[in-house]
């Protein structure tokens, strides 16, 4: 099961007595939660202790900590190639605006820019397996025929082969092997 935090904020706003109605004060209280073992995803909460607190007055709201599937992989995808949002937009081929409403459920991708976000998640996963740096000075070197490897990620066509090659004679040249190519 994947490990995530879940706070259950209670928010009760007491009336003043004798003030006008419209002061008060607010009392927030913050209970941290475990996902239930026996299912998935469900929290492991006091039913009957929540219970109470809303009949008490109070206002409960769950916010959930959890990235969404595509946060996850542009994450990743961050991480091995030191790109920006608008990096990684423009190599989808959408704006940045776009790919922040898809982060935050906003709106979906369609079929051809999930296929794209899915590509590139997978390449970043084999790069980074590889061992391949994530310096961003080294990524916008030139390393084969005059292109980095971020101009490659932003190629209308992403040829993943040809960037992990790229990958590879980058890091034989950090270890002083230019002259095997």
């Amino acid at each position: 099961m994947t490990d995530f935090n879940v706070a259950i904020t209670l928010s009760t706003v007491l009336n003043m007595g004798k003030m006008s109605n419209f002061s008060g004060s607010a009392i927030s209280q913050h209970v941290w939660c475990e996902p239930d073992q026996r299912s998935t995803g469900s929290l492991s909460v006091n039913l009957e202790w929540l219970m109470q607190q809303t009949r008490s007055g109070q206002n409960i709201h769950i916010v959930n900590n959890q990235k969404t599937a595509i946060e996850q992989k542009l994450d990743v995808i961050k991480s091995a190639f030191s790109m920006t949002e608008e990096d990684i937009a423009h190599s989808i081929g959408v704006g940045r605006k776009t790919l922040f409403n898809w982060k935050k459920q906003e709106s979906n991708p369609n079929k051809e820019k999930v296929q794209a976000i899915f590509d590139l998640y997978i390449l970043a996963k084999n790069w980074l397996d590889a061992d391949f740096s994530t310096d961003a000075f080294d990524l916008e070197m030139p390393v084969l025929a005059g292109q980095s490897i971020k101009d490659m990620l932003q190629d209308p066509v992403l040829n993943s082969e040809r960037i992990l090659f790229a990958g590879n004679r980058l890091a034989h040249q950090a270890l002083g092997e230019v002259g095997l190519f």
